[in-house]
């Protein structure tokens, strides 16, 4: 006689994108060149134990390798922020050179008994926006720092001028 043991695959949840350690609503790529570096976080919940979580970023992945399936990680290293949390975590960089739009990206995992997560759960959406700024929140500091600057060029004028008359008015010219 067999036995039939079901396995479960793992499940994924709660995708979130980081940027500095904040979650962010969209992935921005700036108009100006340059990257902005972001960490994408998913939770992985199995009862019998995760063996490896993989990710295919597409575009999100370094030039060459948008079809690679990358290990993600809960390690409490580089991008993992807490080791052994059930939450795994990849690091990539928005190039100035994507589009905007909507984005699939895969995201599977595999438990020790060799279930990989459904072909239809592997699939997770983001979106994707051009900046002009690589600012993630403004600050007033940063809103203002044409104008803080102006001011601080005048004041240091202004006193290197009234500085210069003073020296020569206590000059012994005649």
């Amino acid at each position: 006689e067999k036995i039939l043991i079901g396995n479960q695959p793992p499940a994924i949840s709660n995708l979130t994108i980081l940027r500095d350690g904040i979650p962010v609503d969209q992935i921005k790529s700036l108009n100006s060149g340059g990257q902005l570096n972001y960490t994408l976080e998913v939770t992985i919940h199995d009862f019998d134990g995760i063996s490896s979580v993989q990710a295919k970023i597409g575009r999100l992945a370094p030039i060459g390798q948008s079809e690679v399936w990358k290990l993600m990680s809960d390690d409490g290293i580089g991008p993992d922020r807490v080791s052994n949390d059930g939450v795994f975590s990849l690091s990539f960089s928005a190039r100035s050179s994507l589009s905007e739009g909507e984005m699939t990206l895969l995201i599977r995992a595999t438990d020790i008994f060799l279930s990989t997560t459904a072909e239809q759960d592997q699939q997770h959406n983001v979106s994707i926006t051009k900046s002009d700024s690589s600012e993630s929140g403004s600050s007033w500091i940063s809103s203002n720092s044409t104008a803080i600057i102006l001011i601080s060029l005048v004041s240091l004028l202004t006193m290197g001028v009234g500085s210069f008359i003073n020296i020569v008015r206590n000059s012994e010219l005649d």
